[in-house]
This record gives structure tokens, sequence and C-alpha cells, in this order.
């Protein structure tokens, strides 16, 4: 059995897709603040736990006015033991 050895909530907006210059003209100059925080999530988690599986999961609701279910992703990655994170 593994070990968690950390956990998060995280955000996603359809901007982080954009390229730098044009997320920060949309913005009034600035970066949209997920950026920064996904940076230092990697800093300070994803480049000093040792871990072997990063399992994320998305559960994303439609439009109040569709007929479609609720639905849930998950994605699952892995790298080797005591591997430097990509």
């Amino acid at each position: 059995m593994g070990e968690v050895v950390g956990a998060g909530l995280l955000a996603h907006v359809p901007t982080i897709m954009l390229p730098e210059h044009v997320r920060k003209e949309l913005n009034e100059g600035q970066e949209i603040s997920l950026v920064p925080g996904l940076h230092k999530l990697r800093k300070d988690k994803f480049e000093t736990l040792d871990y072997d599986t990063v399992i994320v999961t998305r559960t994303g609701r439609p439009p109040s006015n569709s007929s479609l279910p609720h639905k849930t992703v998950e994605q699952v990655s892995s790298r080797p033991r005591n591997s430097p994170a990509a």
C-alpha cells in the first residue's frame, strides 16, 4: 500500500492555455494568479517530495441548460522513484 505525501485542491481557468503576453494583455499587464501558484506548487512540492504517482481528478458541471450528466475525469501519471521531476 502506498503513502499519500501531498494533496491539493486546484482551479483551472481557460486563459492558462494562452501565451503569457496574451494573458497579461487580458489582465491589465498582470499575470493571472493561477500561474505563479502552479510554479510555487511545483517548486515547493513536486521538486521536494519523493513520489511515484500523481492522480488528478477533474469534475465538471455542464451548463445549466444542458442535458449532459455531471462528469469526472481522472489522469494518472507516474515517474521512477528518486528521478527528478520533469
